[in-house]
């Protein structure tokens, strides 16, 4: 895919020396810095909220099921016996 980026001279220039001297085109340099940044944001994305990675995981059409059980008439009154 190709893409227009807009950035400061003094970060291309920075980046274009950086992709120079590793033997690489500016484009896969950009790339594999991308990547990088990815998986480090979801490594730490993941040890920051361990308790994300313990939540059950639901079907795809839960939260469809979900809003009709909410939308019902039964879920909109209360049992006002029950609550007593």
């Amino acid at each position: 895919m190709k893409t227009t980026l807009t950035l400061p001279d003094d970060v291309f220039r920075k980046a274009k020396a950086r992709a120079a001297l590793r033997g690489q085109t500016f484009g896969k340099f950009l790339e594999q810095s991308l990547q990088r940044t990815l998986s480090e944001n979801e490594g730490q994305a993941a040890a920051s909220n361990p308790w994300l990675l313990s939540l059950p995981r639901l079907p795809r059409g839960a939260a469809t099921d979900l809003q009709r059980a909410v939308d019902s008439e039964d879920f909109r009154t209360v049992d006002q016996a029950m609550w007593r």
